[in-house]
């Protein structure tokens, strides 16, 4: 059995999405950034710490062909290491749109986090809001 990250013990790390990047590049923020420069969507970015049975894998990423792969599973228990070998975690990146919470960045670290016997897991959380369009009268 695993034993429970413990506050205090792990040092959690957020990255601003807007002035920084993850080591991996994510392509579905990298996509909700432009929507969002282009006016087409308003962003509140909030750290939180989050039920991860309330977190969606995201349709969209990139690297689902590899989710339920024994590829998956060997880089997540590589990440297990590395959290336990230096004490460090980077908060996912969660988008929340109309109500729902899906993962921007971070599949990886979700299932390590729940692996190493967590069911809260610290975020980063981009509220997606649309916005009117700009021809719209107010």
């Amino acid at each position: 059995m695993e034993t429970v990250a413990i506050p205090g013990k792990i040092d959690v790390t957020y990255t601003d999405p807007f002035s920084s990047v993850t080591a991996l590049y994510s392509q579905s923020w990298h996509d909700l950034r432009a929507a969002y420069l282009a006016f087409e969507v308003e962003l509140v970015v909030a750290h939180e710490e989050v039920s991860i049975a309330d977190i969606q894998r995201n349709p969209n990423d990139g690297g689902k062909w590899r989710w339920d792969t024994p590829l998956f599973a060997a880089e997540v228990d590589k990440l297990i290491d590395s959290i336990k070998s230096t004490n460090r975690f980077e908060a996912v990146w969660l988008k929340k749109q109309d109500g729902v919470l899906s993962v921007l960045d971070g599949h990886h670290r979700v299932v390590s986090w729940q692996r190493m016997g967590n069911s809260t897991i610290p975020a980063v959380v981009v509220t997606v809001t649309p916005r009117k369009s700009k021809f719209q009268f107010q």
